[in-house]
């Protein structure tokens, strides 16, 4: 009867094992699958989030390049615009040059001759009332021949062709006489013209006395023709800079002054 028992006894615990056994594998394999889809799912989503990061790096290099060939085509457009703009403008320089040229050339030759004969005509016989309107035609003529004069300086200046000579002359006999030549027969009796010219300038100097003559005349003009009262002084004196003298000019006046768009 013992042993009947015990062996009812092992083959129950047997079973009790076996149960455990199956529940304890189960229970595994159940792990096992659930940790196989959670990384199934971890793989899924790693592949979405790889696919979707993909696709938007692949959206932005579509976007850079498109924008990189925009600003080359573009950078490309306004280069040849740019181009065509430059020649066009050398183009219009060159004719207003020639134009320029051919005008001065073809004004000067007959006003030479106006100058000329209107010398000629005030060495004869003349009333008053043709002094008069000679003297109209040589202010007319001598206007117009140092506009022309003018227009010819402009065009050697911007074809790098105006020359520059060395003479020796005396700085403040040459400032004295411009200055006095230059002043308007027309000018205000209640502006006055004064000169203040250093002793320092009296002796000989070597540069480009035409020059400077053509540029004071133009600044003494120019001073007294718009200042209404007042004065217009014209100072002159000698500076010595890095072992070099310099010859120093200046107008100065009462007048309307230059606004700053047309300083340059």
């Amino acid at each position: 009867m013992c042993i009947r028992d015990r062996l009812n006894n092992e083959i129950k615990l047997n079973n009790r094992l076996r149960t455990l056994l199956s529940a304890i594998e189960a229970e595994e394999r159940k792990a096992s699958l659930e940790q196989v889809e959670a990384w199934q799912d971890t793989v899924e989503q790693t592949s979405r989030m790889i696919a979707i990061l993909g696709a938007i790096s692949l959206l932005v290099i579509l976007v850079f390049v498109f924008l990189v060939l925009r600003d080359v085509s573009r950078s490309q457009r306004y280069r040849r615009e740019l181009e065509n703009a430059k020649t066009y403008a050398e183009s219009l320089l060159k004719s207003r040059e020639q134009f320029m040229n051919t005008v001065t050339h073809d004004l000067r030759s007959p006003l030479n001759a106006v100058v000329g004969y209107s010398g000629l005509l005030e060495k004869t016989s003349l009333n008053k009332s043709q002094q008069r309107y000679l003297d109209q035609l040589r202010k007319s003529s001598d206007y117009l021949l140092h506009l022309v004069n003018d227009l010819l300086d402009l065009s050697r200046l911007e074809a790098g062709k105006m020359s520059i000579d060395e003479l020796s002359f005396n700085p403040k006999h040459l400032i004295t006489e411009t200055v006095e030549n230059a002043i308007p027969h027309e000018k205000p009796k209640q502006v006055e013209v004064r000169m203040k010219i250093s002793s320092q300038l009296d002796r000989p100097m070597i540069t480009d006395p035409f020059r400077i003559k053509q540029v004071l005349t133009n600044l003494v003009s120019n001073a007294c023709k718009f200042t209404e009262e007042g004065f217009v002084e014209v100072r002159a004196w000698l500076e010595e800079k890095n072992n070099k003298q310099f010859l120093m000019l200046q107008v100065k006046d009462t007048g309307i002054g230059i606004s700053k768009k047309q300083k340059e």
